[in-house]
């Protein structure tokens, strides 16, 4: 199985176990983080195909998080989701897309089944950019995480 990485960084402990058991039980291998100095730590440390940041997060937001992965011009590039709140998506959208270039945003309270169909397409194009051999096309459950064929 083709594993898909995943950084996971929340300021609801509540939340990123929640997210955490759910991207697991879908296939995806998850490392977590409380606060944007740890995430971005990570992120130097280990290429992640997709990292999901919290808008804000203690010590450094997910927004500043997104910008420096940007500019650190590092192939592949990782999508990333930031989590923000209805009062923040204005702000999301403006900054975010602008400035550091984030992939696009879920609202919280998160609906599960809406990240779920967002991370299967980034899986998908993901699993495309590892194998661009055309004689093996590798297919996605629609229904959630990887599945191979």
């Amino acid at each position: 199985m083709e594993c898909i990485s995943v950084l996971l960084a929340t300021k609801s402990e509540a939340s990123r176990t929640l997210l955490k058991s759910g991207l697991t039980e879908w296939g995806y291998q998850v490392t977590p983080a409380a606060d944007g100095e740890a995430a971005y730590k990570l992120s130097q440390a280990t290429h992640f195909d997709i990292c999901i940041l919290d808008w804000e997060l203690p010590g450094m937001s997910g927004f500043e998080i997104c910008r420096r992965l940007r500019t650190s011009h590092e192939e592949p590039l990782s999508f990333v989701i930031l989590v923000a709140s209805e009062a923040q998506v204005e702000t999301v959208l403006q900054d975010a897309q602008n400035e550091a270039s984030a992939n696009g945003y879920i609202m919280e309270p998160i609906d599960l089944r809406n990240l779920r169909h967002r991370l299967a397409g980034l899986a998908q194009i993901i699993i495309f950019r590892r194998d661009a051999r055309t004689d093996s096309v590798k297919k996605i459950d629609w229904t959630g995480g990887p599945a191979f064929s």
